[in-house]
């Protein structure tokens, strides 16, 4: 996709299926949940799920790995920053990913 209007598109389309996912999770464990029940509450069809991801661990597991890289990346950049202390950063990168 190219182009700044479908790469807000496709953000926004993310950012719905991981709060559904999320919202989700919360009531039911992942082995539960199906990609009907994602889609059905983030009001998108199967095809929009499937461009982004496989199944419901796919999704899972590429918010882990970004969940990483964001934190890695704080840590590093407040290490540079002089703060020595990982603990803080690492709240930090989870309180924003809360909002």
């Amino acid at each position: 996709m190219t182009g700044t209007k479908d790469n807000q598109r496709s953000r926004y389309t993310k950012k719905m299926i991981r709060d559904s996912f999320f919202k989700l999770l919360r009531i039911k464990d992942i082995e539960a949940i199906t990609v009907t029940d994602i889609c059905r509450t983030a009001q998108i069809n199967r095809g929009t799920f499937y461009r982004y991801y496989r199944n419901p661990f796919d999704l899972l597991q590429q918010q882990r790995e970004q969940l990483f890289k964001e934190t890695l990346a704080f840590i590093k950049y407040r290490f540079n920053e002089g703060e020595h202390t990982i603990l803080p950063a690492i709240f930090e990168v989870l309180k924003k990913e809360d909002a």
